[in-house]
């Protein structure tokens, strides 16, 4: 029999995800506005959630440019980016 506590996913900081979030908000600020967001510069910010913010950042840039109707070409985000998200192509 397997202990269902020793199969829980290992509990996060609240702080550290809070930290997270308000970041990836001024992100979205950002990107919305048409500015460009440096993805390592944001790593260095917050190490531990490295990966996911090179994972959701891409993602985010592209949600960005549809929301704001833009098309990938000639605009002020360059050549649109395309973004494995599982087994999707974004």
């Amino acid at each position: 029999m397997v202990d269902s506590l020793t199969s829980m996913p290992e509990k996060r900081s609240v702080s550290h995800d809070t930290a997270l979030g308000q970041l990836l908000d001024k992100v979205w600020d950002a990107l919305q506005a048409g500015r460009s967001v440096d993805i390592e510069a944001l790593a260095a910010q917050l190490p531990a959630h490295a990966d996911e913010l090179r994972r959701l950042v891409p993602v985010m840039r592209t949600c960005a440019q549809i929301s704001c109707g833009i098309e990938g070409s000639g605009s002020q985000f360059g050549e649109p980016e395309y973004v494995e998200l599982g087994d999707f192509l974004i």
